[in-house]
């Protein structure tokens, strides 16, 4: 067995519960990392993506998990905030506790490598590496892609802005067995392979914004824009299907559910300070693709961009 310990602080609100309780939650961890791994990952066979991720992650079926997370909090400050900062509070928009900046929690990462040399496996440092990668581009708990529930540690914040970009580049490719599918250019990374050979979520672009001072400004700028860009698209979209997220209409399904955004709106703290990260996803809906050339997005990112103004 081998273990790893990633002292970790929270950096931006933390809205993670568990049995309507506040809680870390190792399990929302290891979904993200699923996740993190499933959209930077180039397979175009779904079914053989899903069998690798099994082995990698675990299953219900055939595979133990070779990856045990654990949660330690070492330091808690709990505050009060609703979901959304752009609304007044009310009833429908109460104050929620939450897990509040300056948090801290250790994640244990332990790995248990099987007997069977038969089953490709993964080292120790290739699951820390994904775990550091998970909590750069997303969050714990509700509103991650809006950027809450958003944690730094050690190994990210004694790197700058360009070493993080070098080292997200490098992981993702590493994900894709060392091939060189993503690069940096202009300071953006972005996929140099064809993706639109792709009928499911794919990393196209990675960008990090501009500093931020005020965080909870920050994020009152996300959910203005995330409401501004709903109202502006629905003149222009009157199907209601939107790259930065919909609820799904009934007629469309069996019940009701929602598209999740297909750009995430991330928080990370490196040594030249915090700053938001924006990652584009292939927008698809029952295998169509949404803002083929991301005119949605950027609007929905140049809107945050000029709340801060």
């Amino acid at each position: 067995m081998n273990k790893s310990i990633l002292h970790c602080a929270v950096i931006s609100p933390m809205f993670s519960y568990g049995n309507q309780k506040l809680e870390l939650r190792p399990t929302e961890l290891k979904g993200i990392m699923r996740y993190i791994y499933r959209i930077a990952n180039h397979s175009v066979d779904t079914k053989l993506l899903y069998k690798v991720e099994s082995k990698y992650f675990g299953d219900a079926e055939e595979h133990a998990s070779p990856v045990r997370l654990q949660m330690k909090v070492a330091g808690i400050k709990l505050g009060l905030q609703p979901l959304l900062l752009h609304k007044p509070i009310d009833d429908k928009n109460k104050k929620k506790p939450h897990f509040e900046i300056g948090t801290t929690f250790d994640v244990v990462i332990r790995t248990l490598f099987r007997a069977n040399k038969d089953v490709d496996e993964k080292p120790h440092e290739w699951y820390k590496e994904l775990v550091l990668l998970s909590i750069v581009l997303g969050g714990l708990g509700k509103r991650t892609r809006r950027g809450r529930g958003c944690v730094t540690t050690t190994e990210l914040t004694q790197k700058n802005n360009q070493q993080l970009l070098m080292w997200v580049t490098d992981h993702l490719n590493e994900i894709n067995d060392n091939k060189f599918l993503y690069e940096i250019k202009n300071g953006v990374i972005v996929a140099v392979a064809d993706l639109s050979r792709f009928k499911r979520p794919v990393i196209e672009k990675i960008e990090i914004g501009k500093e931020i001072k005020d965080i909870n400004a920050f994020l009152e700028s996300v959910d203005e824009a995330a409401h501004t860009i709903k109202c502006t698209w629905h003149k222009r979209m009157p199907d209601d299907k939107f790259a930065t997220g919909f609820v799904v209409p009934k007629r469309d399904s069996n019940g009701s559910g929602r598209f999740s955004s297909s750009v995430i709106v991330s928080v990370t703290q490196t040594s030249d300070g915090i700053f938001p990260i924006y990652t584009y996803v292939k927008a698809i809906y029952n295998s169509s693709p949404l803002d083929i050339d991301c005119q949605e997005r950027d609007e929905f990112i140049s809107l945050i961009k000029g709340g801060l103004h």
